[in-house]
Parts: structure tokens; C-alpha cells; sequence
């Protein structure tokens, strides 16, 4: 049956940032006939999040991938400006959380993107907003996570004094992990 709309969610993937070494857009290498972003929109779409955007966007991506282009508001400030961006669109449009996705996750599935949300929705009463990211085998899955709108004044000042990398950005902020369960490995990269 169809998934609950959540309410007040905004997803996010990251297409922005530099194209591969044979000039393709990480996004859009095929996987199994289809462009690698859209198994990340897919799992956005399937867990609950009606909203995504395409934060860094380029026309290739809109032309292939059904989200909300958004142009990165620091293009070239990493991973960091890009979750800023997703964060600053994601409250004008009335959104109190966004889901972030990387662009090339060959195997992420509607029901890890739930575990994210799922955890993130257990703690949402606390007085202290925190960041639910994903570990895999020990190794942090950075950019992947969901991110409340009530951390954006803290991850401001963060990028305000340098912060590029996601590690820096949250180094303030609590953090509770998941096991991504392998659903998060990049493509190309280790298993």
C-alpha cells in the first residue's frame, strides 16, 4: 500500500560536486539501465518523503532525475555547503527536517532510508536536537543522515568558521549512528 506522507519532511540528494574522472555526473551513471541518483529518490519517495531536492543540480540532472533542482548555494564548499543548502531550502519551504541523501548509493533501499527516519521520529521530543547519521563496518557514512532545521543556526557557525568536510559541520552536535547494513556504500568504493 502507499506509504504515509510525512509531514513536514524534505529529502535531499547531493548531485552537485565535481563529475567523475570520464567527465560523467555521478548521479547519472547507469546502474541496471537506470541513472544511479534515482535509486536514491526512490528510496526517498518510498520511505515517506514526497518532497526532494536536487541540491547542485545541473540540466543533465533535471532532464534525468524527477526532483526539485536546487542550486548549491556554496558550489565547491564540499559536502558541508551542500547540506546548508538542503537545510536553508528545505525551511523556506516549510520543512522542520530533511532526509539527506548521497547521489550514488547503488544499493539504498526505501526500508534503511525508514531506519533513519524511524530514529530520527524516537528522539524528535528531546530538548536537544541531534543529527542521525550512518555507520557501516565502523566507517562513517557521511553525507548520509537526517538533519533537523533546529540545527541550522549550530551548522552555520560551524561552515562560518571552516567547516567543509560533514565531520567538522557536526562536531557540535550530538549524533546517533545507525548500522546502514551495507544499504549505504558508495559506488566505486569500498563494500
Amino acid at each position: 500500500g502507499r506509504v504515509m506522507a510525512l509531514d513536514g519532511w524534505i529529502g535531499a540528494v547531493l548531485v552537485g560536486g565535481d563529475p567523475s574522472s570520464d567527465g560523467t555526473e555521478r548521479a547519472l551513471v547507469d546502474v541496471d539501465g537506470v541513472p544511479i541518483g534515482s535509486i536514491a529518490l526512490d528510496a526517498l519517495h518510498g520511505a515517506g518523503i514526497e518532497r526532494v531536492m536536487l541540491v547542485g543540480a545541473t540540466d543533465a540532472h533535471t532532464a534525468a532525475l524527477d526532483g526539485e533542482p536546487v542550486d548549491d548555494v556554496w558550489p565547491g564548499e564540499g559536502s558541508a555547503g551542500a547540506i546548508l543548502t538542503a537545510l536553508h531550502h528545505g525551511f523556506l519551504s516549510g520543512a522542520s527536517t530533511v532526509v539527506v541523501l548521497a547521489c550514488d548509493l547503488p544499493a539504498v533501499s526505501s526500508a534503511a532510508v525508514a531506519r533513519l527516519i524511524d530514529t530520527a521520529r524516537s528522539t524528535s521530543g528531546s530538548t536537544e536536537p541531534q543529527v542521525v547519521m550512518v555507520k557501516e563496518d565502523g566507517t562513517a557514512r557521511f553525507p548520509n543522515g537526517v538533519y533537523a532545521m533546529r540545527l541550522l543556526p549550530t551548522l552555520e557557525a560551524r561552515f562560518a568558521d571552516g567547516a567543509l568536510s560533514v565531520s567538522d559541520l557536526i562536531a557540535e552536535v550530538p549524533v546517533l549512528w545507525v548500522d546502514g547494513q551495507g544499504a549505504f556504500r558508495q559506488h566505486g568504493g569500498p563494500g
